[in-house]
């Protein structure tokens, strides 16, 4: 089927009438490239109303930039807890263990998946030091292990299939982590965008977040940006 050029939107996903965790909630919507090329991304939506009891899991295809529509998230990972609200976002790396717990009982939103080169801030040439989102603005967790011996469940996504492996205990048992392939979370909120005085605006563009760097010079893999990070 031709793709059409025309940009295209979905309705959010109806929370599940039945118990469904994050990872069963999850709805494939589009993509581009693949794991193999290390470059694109899939775009996914997601809708749950039950906790994940015993349940992890890790995606070895890419990162995972989540963006909750509906409802709070806490995300425990090997390297700490992350709460997550709606006007927040997280990135969980490459292959990090995770479950995520519903404090609200259910929640819905977006994923993209990115193949690709790592997210980063854009390089933001005239707009000078302190414009759109900061560094300083962006969380990493405190380290925090859990310690539980009863059988778990692990699932890993690889090469766009899903695998599941039974433990006697939980994958979360790290008790320090050293180094910055650490999940983080910033609030939209604090996004800065930037305005133009003239004809046009400043490069990069004056809503991009977070960007996923390409081979070819001035074409990004991927671009997250946000037109009203205040909107209610």
């Amino acid at each position: 089927m031709a793709v059409p050029p025309n940009q295209l939107r979905w309705d959010p996903l109806s929370v599940p009438a039945v118990p469904t965790d994050f990872i069963e909630g999850l709805v494939p919507m589009a993509g581009n490239g693949s794991p193999d090329a290390h470059a694109g991304c899939a775009i996914y939506l997601f809708a749950a109303n039950r906790s994940m009891q015993r349940r992890f899991f890790y995606d070895a295809d890419g990162e995972m930039l989540i963006v909750p529509q509906q409802g709070a998230l806490i995300l425990d990972t090997e390297l700490g807890r992350i709460h997550l609200s709606p006007q927040e976002i997280t990135v969980i790396p490459r292959g990090l263990r995770f479950r995520v717990d519903l404090p609200n009982g259910e929640a819905r939103g977006y994923i993209c998946e990115n193949f690709g080169a790592p997210f980063k801030l854009p390089d933001l040439g005239p707009i000078g030091s302190n414009g759109l989102a900061n560094a300083r603005d962006f969380l990493v967790p405190r380290a925090r292990y859990e310690d539980l011996d009863e059988p778990c469940e692990l699932i890993g996504k690889f090469t766009g299939g899903l695998w599941a492996a039974k433990m006697d205990h939980s994958p979360l048992d790290v008790v320090a982590w050293h180094g910055n392939n650490a999940p983080y979370k910033y609030d939209l909120r604090r996004f800065n965008t930037m305005g133009s005085i003239s004809y046009d605006h400043p490069d990069p563009s004056i809503f991009l977040v977070l960007h996923s760097p390409s081979d070819l010079a001035g074409t990004s893999n991927i671009d997250f940006v946000v037109f009203s990070p205040r909107a209610g």
